[in-house]
């Protein structure tokens, strides 16, 4: 999980000049946040569902337009598959962020399913031909959303990482002292 707390540092510190939404609009959000964890994991299943069915080339728009841009079969099928996976990252995330007391743990799920939703995406992107702008929008508004709702779930960490992110003022570097020369 090194990569994951890699990657949550590397959006963190890039999302961290944004402005922060009020604790007061997102405070009645978070008994719901596992309710939509949860949608999210189930559409990602059906995504996967449809990926899968068509890499095995049913006959649909999808198929004709993948034969147009010469996109190979199994790469939707893997994509599914990936997609797939996520949705179960999903769903565990899903118990945690209802439970009150371990919704800490849940943002945690929360955020390793995102970062695995973010590379599965990356993936479409590259090699499916995916919207390049579609990826980068909601990749930035949904990490800054996860963002958000942590400093509601989990405050104690939230301020850790404020605390050591900031940066000191750059002090004018000292020249060493030099014994006068008389001129």
């Amino acid at each position: 999980m090194a990569w994951l707390t890699a990657l949550v540092t590397v959006l963190r510190n890039f999302l961290a000049p944004l402005p922060h939404l009020p604790t007061k609009i997102l405070r009645p959000l978070v008994p719901y946040l596992s309710w939509y964890v949860f949608l999210r994991g189930l559409v990602q299943v059906i995504t996967g569902l449809r990926d899968i069915s068509w890499g095995l080339r049913y006959r649909t728009l999808p198929y004709i337009l993948a034969t147009l841009i010469n996109v190979p079969p199994w790469l939707y099928v893997l994509a599914g598959a990936l997609s797939i996976a996520v949705g179960v990252l999903y769903f565990k995330a899903f118990a945690p962020l209802a439970d009150e007391r371990r919704r800490a743990s849940g943002w945690q799920a929360w955020a390793t399913a995102a970062a695995a939703l973010t590379l599965v995406k990356l993936y479409n992107v590259i090699l499916i031909h995916h919207s390049v702008l579609w990826f980068t929008l909601t990749f930035l508004v949904g990490w800054y959303l996860i963002f958000q709702f942590e400093r509601v779930i989990n405050p104690k960490t939230t301020a850790n990482h404020q605390r050591s992110s900031r940066r000191h003022p750059k002090q004018k570097p000292r020249s060493p002292k030099l014994p006068k020369t008389q001129v």
